[in-house]
């Protein structure tokens, strides 16, 4: 599992942000596409879990090669962590983190996503 993008660069509470990669699902279904095991864990910096966008409900924002979701209130300065469903605490198999790629929010405190290159 890796993180390989996050798009756009920035965007305050509620902007919906993809996050590209490889092998967000542990079982993909036979479009080759969605998760079998529905979807996993989007987690900002400070804790904070990412839902995906409520404009979105019944459309899949969970998929083996990105996660949509919408930045929540509160998301602090830091990089992401990904985990897919089902994944241990301990599991680094599972997870990642994006550390350069990092989505930050804005130091100036508007609620901003950053990401740093």
């Amino acid at each position: 599992m890796t993180i390989t993008g996050v798009s756009p660069g920035d965007g305050r509470a509620g902007t919906f942000v993809t996050i590209a990669g490889l092998e967000f699902c542990r079982d993909v279904a036979s479009d080759g596409v969605a998760c079998l095991e529905g979807p996993g864990t989007l987690t900002f910096f400070d804790g904070i879990v990412a839902q995906a966008p409520q404009a979105c409900a019944g459309s899949t924002t969970w998929s083996n090669n990105y996660v949509l979701v919408g930045v929540p209130e509160g998301a602090e300065n830091g990089p992401i962590t990904i985990a897919r469903a089902g994944c241990a605490a301990d599991d680094p198999l599972c997870r990642d983190a994006n550390g350069s790629l990092g989505a930050i929010t804005s130091a100036l405190s508007r609620g901003d996503l950053r990401t740093r290159a």
